[in-house]
């Protein structure tokens, strides 16, 4: 498998023309580059992602690339407040988009913003991180540190906060 990647940068000013703060940073290689993939679109060609989409992470184990990043766009019914989406490539096509911020897929649970993902994967466990101020498990709405895992390569944990010492009591007042 050939592993094309482009970076992209963005910065997070809203008020700019998305064109205008896109950088890219080509790095020159021995083999020619991939046609470039807008993997934050559900379906390829079609803008069905119609807001903005943030902060960009990938992991690459064993030929497969994982990718999370937060999206404003209500994809499947998840309302037009921040999600951490995710989506990852097999080596011969990508998935479909998952919405891990909400518990139950599909539905607007989680109606606080989701922030500023990161992602490790080990021996085809996927963790992934983010900082979000959603009331869940009791964490109040205050910026949390919220965890979810894959185990199995087939469905995702419950959403734990890591950043509550006491599951369910909202002892950390103060933004992590």
């Amino acid at each position: 498998m050939n592993l094309n990647l482009t970076a992209i940068n963005l910065d997070n000013n809203i008020n700019k023309n998305p064109i205008s703060r896109t950088n890219n940073y080509p790095r020159e290689m021995d083999s020619d580059w991939g046609q470039l993939e807008i993997i934050s679109e559900p379906v390829p060609n079609q803008n069905n992602n119609d807001d903005y989409s943030y902060s960009p992470k990938i992991a690459v184990e064993d030929n497969k690339i994982y990718v999370v990043w937060e999206d404003l766009t209500n994809y499947n019914n998840v309302g037009n407040d921040r999600d951490i989406f995710y989506r990852y490539f097999n080596g011969i096509k990508w998935s479909d988009i998952q919405v891990i911020s909400e518990p139950i897929d599909g539905q607007n649970y989680n109606t606080g913003d989701s922030l500023e993902p990161d992602i490790a994967v080990y021996n085809s466990k996927i963790y992934v991180v983010w900082h979000d101020n959603n009331n869940t498990n009791g964490a109040n709405s205050d910026m949390d540190i919220f965890y979810r895992c894959n185990l199995s390569g087939k469905s995702w944990e419950p959403i734990q906060v890591i950043s509550e010492p006491i599951y369910g009591q909202n002892s950390n007042t103060y933004e992590s």
